[in-house]
């Protein structure tokens, strides 16, 4: 049995905990010129009353990937 994704959990949780680091997650959250609205689909997923589809599952997947490549060089200035 194939459960229905549920849009109400992981991606409000994810969007409450950008709120402890504001400056850093700016650009991600309200869209930048080089980082455009990368979070847009996180964003529609937990604004959705039922549950997410496969199509959602698979646009979110990519913002991830896009999110974690705008970070990445960040930290590896760090160390």
């Amino acid at each position: 049995m194939i459960r229905p994704l549920m849009p109400w959990t992981w991606d409000v949780c994810f969007l409450m905990g950008t709120g402890f680091a504001p400056k850093l997650w700016r650009p991600v959250i309200r869209g930048h010129a080089a980082t455009g609205d990368i979070i847009a689909p996180i964003r529609k997923v937990s604004e959705t009353k039922g549950p997410a589809t496969h199509k959602d599952a698979a646009a979110v997947a990519e913002a991830l990937v896009n999110i974690r490549s705008y970070f990445m060089p960040r930290r590896k200035q760090k160390f």
